[in-house]
């Protein structure tokens, strides 16, 4: 499977995934859906601002399926570390 490089296609990905479902399961993707949801907030964001647990109830809520609790910190963390990569990859 290709990297999918657009932020508006990792919204949209990670908005059908809060919801409950994914088109990516159906080409092979079976990654842990926090694990997947971090990669597609990751990719998703700005390569230059931080991912925090703001970020993450911001842009949930925005999509419909606010993220609450331990799973905000955990979201953070992970798609920080995401987006972290992706700017060295960029170089």
């Amino acid at each position: 499977m290709a990297f999918i490089d657009s932020p508006l296609q990792n919204l949209a990905l990670l908005k059908d995934l809060l919801a409950g479902g994914t088109a990516l399961t159906g080409a092979g993707v079976d990654n842990d859906e926090t694990l997947l949801a971090a990669m597609l907030l990751g990719a998703a964001s700005d390569k230059t601002i931080t991912i925090s647990t703001d970020t993450v109830i911001a842009v949930t809520t925005i999509l419909g399926t606010p993220v609450t609790g331990d799973a905000t910190a955990d979201l953070a963390d992970q798609a920080e570390d995401i987006r972290v990569a992706i700017l060295a990859g960029h170089g």
